[in-house]
């Protein structure tokens, strides 16, 4: 996030620089049109001094125009440049000022990452469970290059926001399975996760979906939640839903809750 304000920031000021120096080369004083009817007159007003701009000089009036443009260019800049500059230092300064919570620690730049992980072991579910979590099954071999980010259960996952989702059920001590393969009658899916409920053995199947702000990942994802929905496994029922976009990322508190609402 202040990563992409420091480059608007800086291509605003690269903006206000090149148009002071196009304005500085302008004539002085600044164009103001008169109407009257259909009629118009060009004014030049220069500090307390108005002149009459004849419509013969109207090579004059097209570069006063121009200049005028570049000056309300300039404003505008100007403005934005301002708000944003202000809304970097509070954002700065809340950045510092904003105590340690627990999902921070989980991480994976945290320093106490790895200090958590023989913390939530996994021998305190009981011996049926980490027996089906131990037990090797069918992984969705697309793309291995990207799973690139590793949970608390020593998981390699695709996503920051998998990352969340995985360390949350293990910290709570909930059995499941990445991407373990899921057959649909001629289909076979891979959910992001399938979950023994710890009390009823029920199982659940959690798809995160990250991208919804791009077409063709939504539609692909529509028509996942269809293929779901046709072999009786339901939104909000069997199937635990979680979405974001660029601009509203998924957050731990909410992973919590579903957790504590299906599980806990």
């Amino acid at each position: 996030m202040i990563q992409n304000l420091d480059t608007r920031l800086n291509k605003l000021q690269t903006q206000c620089d090149y148009l002071r120096r196009k304005i500085s080369a302008f004539p002085e004083g600044e164009l103001s049109i008169q109407k009257n009817g259909s009629y118009q007159r060009w004014i030049i007003r220069k500090e307390e001094q108005s002149v009459y701009c004849p419509k013969s000089n109207r090579s004059l009036a097209e570069i006063m125009a121009l200049k005028k443009y570049y000056s309300l260019l300039l404003l505008e800049a100007e403005e934005e440049f301002s708000l944003l500059s202000s809304y970097k230092k509070i954002s700065s300064s809340q950045s510092r000022s904003r105590k340690l919570s627990s999902s921070d620690l989980l991480e994976e730049s945290s320093p106490y990452y790895e200090l958590l992980q023989s913390h939530f072991a996994k021998d305190k579910l009981p011996v049926s469970m980490q027996k089906w979590c131990a037990e090797s099954y069918e992984t969705n071999s697309s793309h291995p290059e990207n799973l690139i980010h590793t949970t608390l259960a020593g998981h390699k996952v695709r996503s920051k926001s998998e990352v969340i989702i995985a360390n949350l059920l293990y910290t709570n001590h909930i059995p499941y399975r990445y991407e373990a393969a899921l057959a649909l009658n001629e289909l076979t899916v891979y959910p992001d996760f399938t979950i023994l409920h710890p009390t009823t053995q029920q199982f659940f199947y959690w798809e995160h979906f990250g991208m919804m702000d791009k077409n063709n990942y939504c539609d692909a994802a529509c028509n996942k939640l269809k293929s779901y929905c046709y072999n009786g496994i339901y939104p909000s029922m069997q199937l635990i839903t979680t979405y974001e976009t660029g601009k509203v990322p998924i957050r731990s508190e909410q992973v919590q809750q579903i957790i504590t609402q299906y599980f806990l």
